[in-house]
């Protein structure tokens, strides 16, 4: 790595730190912040929490749910009059990378609630990728036993348990005890030969256990049903029903009623006895179409099935006799609150009520309740799953020495603090400087204000939908607040904003939503920017632009994107190299041919960042790799000479670059979501948040005396937020207090 500086100006940068250190640093302890919350107020709102399974202890519940493709599922307590102890969640943390996750149920042991998880940890996903996890949550709601692997490279469908054994159905079974504690991790099905199986269901009359499971063969479709002894191995020869494979299994305490759906769409209830002979069959009463998947759950006198039915998706349900015989159906809703709920579920009974679960909102909006459904069939409680705090991303830190300003984004809104050196809050509510649909907000220092822009996609008209602007404004270290530089006014639609301070305006630099070249302007608080300058050539597609300033030029690092063909009607994709360009003080581009920082024919290579030491610049990237990314950096001497490239910084994504006084400092989050402070010079790294929740997207500044402050997102796992980003700021480096630790 070579960084050019002429011994003169070594000499300066020496003799500006010492007398920084020696006379203008403010006392150690007075700079040290732990991590603090940006903001006292916590909003709440309904997040999209998909509710998978139940249990009860007799008397009161526990549901757990999942967020897409979250490396957790959540729990939440619910008492038997439908009180929601848990607001948020209670946080089951999974390994990274687990996707397809289900819960395969909820199982109270007699002191705490055991959770079976199972989870795809392959990308790939593969056979060996499968895992099963358990969790036991007690009953004041603590996670007693985190979430540990169990069973590797094996597919369960559902989980039942006798109180004594509890069975995993799958192909192969496995049996566990109440702790979740594998007993016997492969117990054979007798599958029939020349057949394809598939969507395992299994119950338990508190003895036994009965397994059922789609089958299929060049001669016929059905659903096999075979019995299992106390220790979940079988004990007879399966019997099958003839059916379009839709099924699912209940039991009343002594026998099974199997539900399926024929191939016209009717639905049946087949009373099984313990043994495994089919006995009663039953048509149930006709629900309006289109039918929903049935759920069904005894609920200590009579079987309750339910789904949600009709155009309107109105949630039926019907009452079933111990052989399976329907006694009547009903909408569970009342007129006018029928319709719009959707998948309704049958999870879990206490022996007297029922707890169910629905979501709510059509199209890409929506939300899930739960509700306790009494013999009646009307619903005695409601209540919402998956209330969280509102999200918190896209911090951004600037400070003038005395104080900090932290931005960030929250409801597509854009707010931001000042706070003191020790991590004091100084505005009792955060600014709030957009209302709705803005994003990307970034600060700086211009030398005697913090300058805030972001970009704002809201339209009030069809004239203006698609448009997304720069709005900015200027924030006074007293919190006053005035009029921020009219930054591209002139264009339509900018992307990927960044701004940069030469002490006196503000640089500003985007590209351009459509044509996707690259543009800069320069203004000054309250007043029109100058004309906008083409920093790109033409025809290069451009993204993420980064600036800085070292006092006589300043330096612009992009994306060059390449549009890579992918599925029709899928989004856009591109590959990525990294260029720069310097631009001189009066505006003109020093670098007609952009500097080719990292480029390649093949690799992929994003988010640039930038830095400057006072008189050269460092960039540093990205490179895309199938598990996780790794660090690049390159210097750029103020004339324009670039330096060796440094490929071995180690993994990560890099998030914010800085120079200290002494080093360039580059902030970087790894796969594990954890995130560091890399010294480019050094093998070591600084620890930056590496607890339980994941944190990344860190942004950094640096005061007069060295000291590194960071904000950065935390999946905020306290109760009062529920386990979703939100930004917290804290000191990184203060000198003698920080401590190296190895990351690769």
């Amino acid at each position: 790595m070579q960084v050019r500086i002429d011994p003169g100006q070594l000499m300066r940068l020496i003799t500006l730190s010492l007398i920084s250190s020696l006379f203008l640093a403010p006392p150690l302890a007075a700079q040290i912040i732990p991590e603090t919350a940006v903001s006292s107020d916590v909003a709440t709102f309904h997040n999209e929490e998909r509710v998978a399974a139940a249990g009860s202890d007799g008397q009161d519940f526990l549901v757990v749910g999942m967020r897409n493709d979250d490396p957790a599922v959540y729990a939440h307590r619910v008492t038997a009059s439908g009180d929601l102890l848990d607001r948020t969640n209670i946080p089951i943390r999974l390994p990274h990378g687990a996707s397809n996750t289900r819960v395969l149920g909820v199982f109270w042991s007699g002191d705490a609630y055991t959770v079976i998880v199972w989870t795809q940890l392959s990308p790939n996903l593969t056979v060996a990728g499968q895992t099963t996890f358990v969790a036991r949550v007690d009953g004041d709601g603590h996670l007693i036993t985190p979430a540990r692997q169990i069973i590797a490279g094996r597919n369960f469908d559902a989980a039942a348990s006798n109180d004594t054994r509890i069975v995993l159905a799958g192909a192969t079974l496995a049996v566990l005890d109440l702790d979740g504690n594998v007993l016997e991790a492969s117990i054979d099905l007798p599958l029939q030969p020349a057949t394809s199986n598939a969507f395992f269901h299994i119950a338990s009359n508190g003895s036994e256990f009965m397994t059922s499971w789609f089958t299929s063969s060049e001669a016929r479709v059905g659903v096999n049903v075979a019995p299992l002894d106390a220790d979940g191995h079988p004990t007879g020869v399966p019997q099958t029903i003839v059916s379009h494979g839709e099924q699912t299994i209940a039991s009343d305490g002594n026998d099974y009623v199997v539900l399926y759906r024929d191939a016209s769409g009717s639905d049946y209830a087949q009373h099984v006895n313990r043994s495994g002979d089919l006995l009663q069959q039953s048509i149930l009463p006709k629900m309006q179409q289109p039918i929903g998947l049935l759920t069904i759950v005894w609920n200590g006198s009579v079987y309750v099935v339910a789904a949600s039915s009709g155009p309107s998706t109105t949630p039926a349900a019907a009452r079933l006799n111990r052989n399976g015989q329907p006694l009547e159906i009903t909408s569970i809703f009342e007129a006018p609150d029928q319709g719009g709920h959707y998948n309704w579920m049958n999870l879990a009974t206490n022996g007297r009520q029922i707890l169910t679960a629905w979501r709510d909102g059509g199209g890409p909006l929506h939300w899930w309740n739960g509700g306790l459904l009494d013999n009646n069939l009307h619903l005695s409680a409601k209540f919402p799953i998956g209330i969280t705090a509102t999200l918190q991303v896209a911090p951004s830190v600037a400070t003038n020495g005395k104080n900090l300003f932290v931005v960030w984004e929250e409801s597509g809104a854009i707010y931001g603090v000042r706070m003191s050196l020790d991590g004091q809050r100084l505005d009792e509510h955060p600014i709030k400087f957009a209302l709705s649909d803005s994003a990307a907000p970034r600060v700086v220092w211009d030398g005697q204000a913090y300058v805030v822009a972001w970009l704002d996609s809201s339209s009030n008209i069809i004239l203006t939908m698609g448009q997304k602007r720069v709005f900015s404004t200027a924030v006074f270290p007293d919190g006053t607040r005035s009029g921020g530089p009219q930054l591209f006014t002139s264009e339509f639609c900018v992307d990927d904003l960044e701004i940069a301070s030469n002490g006196d305006g503000i640089f500003a630099v985007a590209s351009r939503c459509v044509l996707r070249d690259l543009l800069a302007t320069r203004g000054h608080r309250g007043g029109p920017a100058e004309p906008t300058i083409p920093i790109s050539p033409a025809n290069m597609f451009t993204g993420s632009p980064r600036a800085a300033w070292n006092g006589t030029e300043y330096l612009v690092a992009w994306n060059e994107l390449f549009p890579i063909n992918g599925l029709p009607g899928s989004p856009q994709l591109y590959r990525s190299n990294i260029r720069a360009a310097r631009v001189s003080s009066s505006m003109t581009v020093l670098d007609p041919e952009p500097l080719p920082i990292a480029v390649s024919d093949n690799r992929d290579t994003f988010q640039p960042l930038v830095a400057t030491d006072g008189h050269d610049f460092m960039v540093t990237w990205t490179r895309e790799a199938q598990a996780e990314g790794s660090l690049g950096a390159r210097s750029v001497s103020a004339d324009g000479v670039l330096g060796d490239v440094a490929t071995d910084l180690g993994p990560g994504r890099g998030s914010s670059l800085i120079w200290d006084g002494l080093r360039f400092g580059l902030a970087f989050s790894t796969i594990a979501g954890d995130t560091f402070l890399k010294r480019i010079d050094t093998d070591s790294s600084i620890a930056i948040e590496t607890g339980p929740d994941d944190s990344y997207a860190t942004s950094l500044a640096v005061l007069g005396n060295g000291t590194i402050i960071a904000a950065y997102d935390r999946v905020a796992s306290e109760p009062a937020y529920g386990s979703v980003p939100r930004v917290f700021a804290k000191t990184v480096s203060g000198g003698t207090r920080s401590r190296p630790v190895r990351t690769h």
